[in-house]
C-alpha cells in the first residue's frame, strides 16, 4: 500500500529593484552604555522583505540587493528602545562608529492584568495535528522569519502555561528558536507581549516539542498569537528544505513573515500544529 503524502511549504521570492552600491551591510549591535554585543537583535528594512537577526556575538549581515537608500530600517530588542532611520543614515552611523550600532536600555511597560475572584480553568487551545502528510515550514531562510498561530481566548485574562509544536521532519542536529507572543490588532499579530526572550532548543527529529512558559508570567487580554522565530543560521542546508511542521486543514488562523520587522501575511490553505495551554 502506498501512502499518499501532501507536502505544503511556503516559498517567497524577492525581486531586485533600486540596487545600492553594496549588496550587504555588516556590523555589530552593542549596548549603548557597556558596549557589550547584543545577541539575537531584530533588524530589517520595512516593507522590503529584507531582515535578519544578530548572532551570539551581536554580529549581523543584512542583504541589501532590493533596498533603496531612502527606505526605513528598524532595529529592536526586548528591554531596549527600538531605533528607526533611513538606510543611508544607518550606513553613515556604521561608518562613523567603525561598524558598531548601539541600542539604549529602556523600561518595559507591563499591562495591568485584571484579577477576578474565580477558580481558574485549564484549557488547551490551538491546532493539535500531528500529521506527517500535510506539512508547512518557514517561508524563507532569512533570520527573523516567523510562524505563529492566532489563539481565540475563551475567557480573559489568559495565563499562558505551555506552548507546543509538532515537528513532522527535521534534518538538523540542533534547533534554536525564539518563542514570541503577540496581541491581536485588526485581526493580525500586533505588539509583542512577553517581556523576556523565550528560547527553545531541541534536537528532535520528529514529534511534539513543549516549551514551559510559567516562569515568564505572560498574561494575554483577549485573543493572542504565539509561535516560533528563526534566530540561528542552520548552515548545513536551507531550513525551507529541511524542517517541516505538521499542519492540517481545520485550523487556518496562522500567519507568517519572511524576515525581521516585516509585515504579517496569512498562511494559505492550512493551519500549523501549534497549540497552547492556558489558565483563565
Amino acid at each position: 500500500m502506498i501512502k499518499s503524502v501532501i507536502t505544503f511549504t511556503l516559498l517567497l521570492f524577492i525581486a531586485s529593484t533600486g540596487l545600492l552600491p553594496a549588496q550587504f551591510i555588516s556590523g555589530i549591535l552593542v549596548d549603548e552604555q557597556s558596549k557589550a554585543p547584543l545577541p539575537y537583535v531584530n533588524i530589517g528594512v520595512l516593507h522590503r522583505e529584507v531582515g535578519t537577526v544578530s548572532d551570539e556575538q551581536g554580529r549581523f549581515r543584512l542583504r541589501m540587493d532590493s533596498v533603496e537608500s531612502g527606505d526605513s530600517i528598524r532595529v529592536s530588542m526586548l528591554g531596549y528602545v527600538p531605533r528607526a532611520m533611513t538606510v543611508s543614515a544607518f550606513q553613515r552611523e556604521l561608518e562613523l562608529t567603525g561598524g558598531n550600532f548601539s541600542l539604549a536600555q529602556g523600561s518595559i511597560s507591563l499591562k495591568e492584568a485584571t484579577i477576578r475572584s474565580r477558580e481558574l480553568v485549564e484549557r488547551k487551545l490551538g491546532n493539535f495535528t500531528d500529521s506527517e502528510g500535510v506539512t508547512a515550514g518557514f517561508s524563507s531562510n532569512d533570520l527573523g522569519c516567523e510562524l505563529v498561530i492566532k489563539i481565540k481566548a475563551k475567557r480573559s485574562p489568559s495565563y499562558l502555561e505551555t506552548f507546543r509544536f509538532h515537528i513532522a521532519r527535521n534534518i538538523f542536529d540542533t534547533l534554536l528558536f525564539r518563542v514570541n507572543v503577540y496581541d491581536i490588532v485588526d485581526g493580525r499579530p500586533g505588539q509583542i507581549i512577553n517581556t523576556k526572550n523565550i528560547f527553545c532548543t531541541s534536537t528532535a527529529k520528529s514529534g511534539w516539542v513543549s516549551v514551559d512558559l510559567r516562569d515568564f508570567n505572560i498574561v494575554a487580554e483577549g485573543d493572542f498569537a504565539i509561535g516560533l522565530e528563526l534566530i540561528r543560521d542552520f548552515r548545513k542546508g536551507e531550513v525551507t528544505k529541511g524542517l517541516y511542521f505538521s499542519a492540517g486543514f481545520l485550523n487556518k488562523n496562522c500567519y507568517y513573515r519572511s524576515a525581521s520587522q516585516q509585515d504579517w501575511k496569512k498562511v494559505p490553505v492550512v493551519g500549523l500544529g501549534f497549540n497552547v495551554t492556558v489558565k483563565d
